[in-house]
Order: C-alpha cells, then sequence, then structure tokens
C-alpha cells in the first residue's frame, strides 16, 4: 500500500521540501506527521524544512536570515468567505491521513469512520463564475501541501476546553435548565411540541373552566384594556408568565391573543372551526409561548398525592402551591381596594383582584388534568438517578437512544434530517481540531444528536418521559375522588375533557371567586387555611388503587430498560417533528445543508 502511495505522491507533487540529506521519503513524510501531531516539530515554509517546536517558556530563537532568493508562497488555507472550499482542501488533505497509521484517532461526538472525506468532497463548492477560486478547489494537494496544512491546523485550532459546550453555540438550550412543555403550550428532543406536550388543558378548554363569568367585565394590558372574561384571563398563564406582564403587554399582541383565545374556545365548545396551532401562538406572542411551555413544574401536582411513587425534593413548586400564591395575593388585593377612600359605603367591582384570582386559577384547573396527577420534579429526578453514571449517560441509557434512534429514524424524520447538518462540531486528532458539520443522515448520526443532547442537558430530555406518560394518562383516565362528592370518576385531561369533570372544576372555580367576593375577607388577622380548603376540596386525587398504579407507572417511565418508553419516545419525535426542527435551528444546534 505504501509503495502504490509513494509513486502516487510522486505523481503529483512535482516539488517536495528538500532535507539536508535530499527530498522526502515516504517514510520521512510519516515522521514528520507524527511529529507535528505530537506537538515536537512545525513546519517552518522559510527553510522549507520541519523545525523543533519552542518549548513553552523558553525565549523564542533568532528569526532566520532573509533567503537570497524569494521562496516560493505557501499555499493559503482557503478564504472563509469563499463558499466551502475548505472542506475540498480537507478532504485532500484527509486523504493523506487515511493513508497513514496516526495512531488512534479521537473523533467527537462518535462519527469515527473515515467516510466522511466522500461527505466533504460532495459538499466541496461548485465552480464558481462571480469570483476565482481558491487554489484549494483547483489544485491538488501534495505531501509539503499536506505537512503545511496539519501544522497550520495544529497552530490556529486547539481542542475545546472540557467546560466549553461540545454541540455548538451556548443557545436557549443551555440558558434554561429544567424547561418543558407538557401544561403549558407548545419545544429545543425541544424540548415545545418538540420539549413537551401540547397545553393541558389546552386554551378552550381553561376558557370553558370559567364559564360564563364577568364577560367582557375584567380590562388587561394598559388602560384603556382589553375587555375579557374570566374564563378567558384563567387561560393566559400558558401565554404570560404573570399578572404583571399581562397587565403591561402590548394592546396589538393582547387584541391578537384574544382573536385566538375565541378561536380555540369555539372549537371545543362548539365543535366548529380550527384548531389553534402552536405556530399560531408562537406568532401572537413573538415566540414566547414555547418558552413559556418550558418551565412548569407548577402547573403538576405535588408529589404526595401518589405515596409510593418517587418524591421531590422541593425545590420547585406544584399547581396547589401556585394557585394558593395567586389566591394570596389577590385577597391582599382586595383587602387594599376596599380600603381606598373612594371605596367606602359604595359598591364596586374588585376588577384586578379577579384578574389575579382568574390568573391562578389556571393551576387550578391544571389540577384536574389526569396527566398533571404526577410530579415533574419527582420524575425528571428519578430519570436522572435511573439514566445517568455523574454526568455521563450509563450503558442501559445509551442503548435506550439506540433503541429510539432506530424506530424514529425512518420516513419524514429521516428525510428531513438528512437535510440538515450540525453547527461547529469540532472533528479533533490527537491535539487539534478544525469544524466539521456532518449531515444527520444515518441511524448512529441521529442516535448521536440524542444522545449529546442528553448529556448537555438531562433535564430536557426528562422532559420527554414526562411527556410520554403524561399523554397515556390523559388519553386512558385515572380512578379519582374529591373531598366534596365522594363519588369516584375517570379523569382524563387534554383534549379529553368530559362534561363530568367540566362540571366538577367549574364548582371549584366558582368558590375560588365566591372567596374574593366574600366580605369576610376583609377581616384583620385573616385565617386563609379555610378559603383554601374550601376550593381543594372540589380538586380530584388519585383512588388507593390508581395510586398503585401510578407509582407502578412513574417507576416504567423512568426505566432506560423499558422499550415501552423508548417506543413511545420514538413515537413523540415523529409527532413533534416540524417542531423539533425548528427549535434545533433556532437554538442554532442544526442548519439546513
Amino acid at each position: 500500500m505504501r509503495s502504490e502511495l509513494g509513486a502516487a505522491l510522486a505523481l503529483v507533487t512535482p516539488a517536495v521540501p528538500v532535507r539536508a540529506t535530499g527530498p522526502v521519503t515516504e517514510d520521512d513524510l510519516v515522521a514528520d506527521m507524527h511529529a507535528i501531531l505530537s506537538g515536537q516539530k512545525q513546519y517552518d515554509p522559510a527553510t522549507k524544512r520541519m523545525e523543533s517546536r519552542p518549548t513553552p517558556g523558553t525565549p523564542a530563537p533568532a528569526p532566520p536570515q532573509p533567503a537570497p532568493a524569494t521562496p516560493p508562497p505557501v499555499m493559503p488555507l482557503p478564504d472563509e468567505a469563499n463558499g466551502q472550499a475548505i472542506f475540498d482542501r480537507i478532504a485532500q488533505s484527509m486523504a493523506y491521513a487515511n493513508s497513514y497509521d496516526l495512531g488512534t484517532v479521537d473523533v467527537e461526538r462518535k462519527f469515527t469512520d473515515f467516510d466522511r472525506i466522500a461527505e466533504l468532497k460532495a459538499k466541496a463548492p461548485k465552480p464558481a463564475t462571480a469570483r476565482p477560486q481558491s487554489r484549494a478547489a483547483t489544485a491538488p494537494v501534495g505531501s509539503a501541501d499536506f505537512v503545511r496544512d496539519l501544522d497550520t491546523i495544529a497552530q490556529e485550532h486547539t481542542p475545546p476546553s472540557p467546560s466549553s459546550p461540545r454541540y455548538g453555540v451556548p443557545g436557549p438550550w443551555l440558558d434554561m435548565p429544567g424547561r418543558h412543555a407538557t401544561c403549558a403550550p407548545v419545544d429545543q428532543l425541544a424540548l415545545t411540541e418538540w420539549r413537551g406536550s401540547r397545553p393541558m388543558y389546552d386554551t378552550g378548554e381553561h376558557v370553558l373552566a370559567g364559564g360564563d363569568l364577568y364577560v367582557g367585565q375584567l380590562r388587561v394590558g394598559p388602560n384603556p384594556g382589553l375587555a375579557l372574561s374570566y374564563g378567558q384571563i384563567v387561560a393566559l398563564p400558558d401565554l404570560y408568565a404573570s399578572v404583571d406582564q399581562l397587565m403591561a403587554a402590548d394592546p396589538s399582541e393582547l387584541a391578537k391573543v384574544k382573536t385566538l383565545v375565541d378561536r380555540s374556545t369555539a372549537f371545543y365548545r362548539d365543535k366548529r372551526g380550527q384548531k389553534v396551532s402552536t405556530t399560531d401562538w408562537e406568532t401572537a406572542t413573538t415566540n414566547r409561548y414555547l418558552t413559556l411551555a418550558e418551565d412548569n413544574y407548577d402547573h403538576f401536582s405535588p408529589s404526595s398525592l401518589v405515596p409510593g411513587g418517587p418524591q421531590a425534593a422541593g425545590a420547585q413548586g406544584n399547581n396547589q402551591q401556585a394557585w394558593q400564591t395567586h389566591h394570596r395575593r389577590a385577597i391582599d388585593e382586595a383587602q387594599r381596594l376596599a380600603a381606598l377612600p373612594e371605596n367606602q359605603n359604595q359598591s364596586y367591582l374588585p376588577e384586578f383582584p379577579l384578574i389575579i384570582n382568574a390568573f391562578g386559577d389556571h393551576f387550578l384547573t391544571d389540577a384536574f388534568a389526569a396527566g398533571h396527577l404526577i410530579n415533574k420534579e419527582a420524575m425528571v429526578d428519578l430519570f436522572r438517578t435511573n439514566f445517568f453514571a455523574g454526568s455521563v449517560l450509563n450503558a442501559a441509557a445509551d442503548a435506550f437512544f439506540g433503541r429510539v434512534a432506530q424506530a424514529a429514524f425512518v420516513g419524514d424524520v429521516a428525510a428531513q434530517f438528512s437535510q440538515l447538518e450540525t453547527v461547529d462540531y469540532q472533528l479533533c486528532s490527537n491535539g487539534f481540531c478544525f469544524p466539521w458539520r456532518p449531515n444527520i443522515n444515518s441511524v448512529s448520526r441521529f442516535k448521536s444528536l440524542l444522545v449529546e443532547a442528553a448529556t448537555q442537558e438531562p433535564v430536557k430530555i426528562g422532559n420527554f418521559v414526562v411527556k410520554a406518560l403524561h399523554d397515556r394518562l390523559n388519553r386512558e383516565g385515572v380512578e379519582v375522588t374529591n373531598d366534596a362528592d365522594g363519588g369516584t370518576w375517570t379523569l382524563t385531561g387534554d383534549e379529553h375533557l368530559t362534561p363530568q369533570t367540566l362540571t366538577i372544576m367549574r364548582r371549584a372555580v366558582q368558590q375560588s371567586v365566591d372567596n374574593i367576593n366574600d366580605p369576610s375577607i376583609l377581616a384583620s388577622n385573616l385565617d386563609l387555611a379555610p378559603l383554601f380548603a374550601r376550593v381543594w376540596v372540589h380538586v380530584p386525587r388519585p383512588t388507593a388503587s390508581a395510586q398503585a398504579r401510578l407509582a407502578t407507572l412513574l417507576r416504567e417511565y423512568t426505566d432506560p430498560n423499558s422499550t415501552m418508553l423508548s417506543t413511545e419516545a420514538a413515537h413523540i419525535l415523529t409527532e413533534q417533528l416540524a417542531a423539533m426542527i425548528a427549535v434545533l435551528i433556532r437554538e442554532g444546534k442544526l442548519r439546513r445543508d
């Protein structure tokens, strides 16, 4: 093999560096390559010889005297602006590297096969007419060029530090730990419909929970405000992070949101029109919708609701705490309004207290969704325990993502991802790196994408298992009871709202409103516990048999050996393909080829 390569080098390399004893031989070239890769030597274009690389901390040697004649120009690396000429140059240089035994090569992201040479060549630019091609796109790479290329790469590209993100630029994934979109509307696997799920309940279903309370009487936004009903405000925590953000919202945005809320309500109440899409909500809120959909721990129930299941550490909130916080603030605001001189001895509408309370009742109505009977924090924590050994996926988890990739990378998923390439990957070998942007065009590369996402952001991938179980519970239902009615019924969720559940949910919302209108809340030293209890007696909780079932499912859906979980995860990826790709591109993980 070496003799054949030597003959080929002689044909394509009319001039090579000359050593003191003669031309560069094949063995010399191999030795030089090893010396460069190990950092022992570097190529000096002035003398056209291999020189020892200075040891860090030693004085630099005196510069050599000018040569009597102008040395031949060193072939430059391609201009970055000149398309993708670098791919052709790298491909040719790698062809030399592939012909020699360079030892073990550590290629990041597990793309270790050298079939990428063909891929790099395929990406080389077509002949341009607007500007001349660089030498890299037109001239063969000789052995001297190859030695210079290796030395240039070794000097100009250093391996990424262990703390730097290997998955491209630090985008929103790195800035939003624990983000998920199961209850709130849905994104960055995203992580969105990709990050998690559709709203739980959907917007129109939340509106129905408020019935016809205060239609057109509660003004939100800057003066004069947009008049909404109580139920419409109940739906808005999927679109606004807080009451204060809602009250400061741009009037034109509020008008767009109201139009979509009306459309969603008609879809569920009157069974007419089209369902509002994730894209519609994203557009109306200037891409805030999916971001809010991720950090939704407080849309799920307390972990104590499922004895025997994993318990949360309490670092995150839950829907009961979120509702109580808003209900307390609404009562405080009602007391402040009552103390104003202009409100003495006359009736008035406690408008702002009702707006605050309606916003909080969103979390109350979330408690009536089967998929929210679990605690997200506890489930994500158990996922991390079962899937990771420290910060690295364990063997069972690695096999899990292999099964997910194998099941998902077919049909549209394979077709769409094959048109995408990575952004800012590093191809590294023995201490030097250069950019490499492979397409996600195989099961192994798709698996590597999933593994990298899980390694960098385990909480986000943990949201997949939360969504998988939450969707199943919404669909199949859970047997529940409450402290007000005494009987049992099957609780479902998300597009499965039943008349029985809606009736009980409305009782809870009505009691919440009645608390705000109750004159007794104006007393000093008010005890809030009885007020909270009046409302929460209507909230469903799993029966004993349902608790046992939920505890079993929570553990099964956090087990990397579960084939059911890997199958459902693959289904989620397929179902949310468009949203997933949009998030990955927007967050700088992938780009169009």
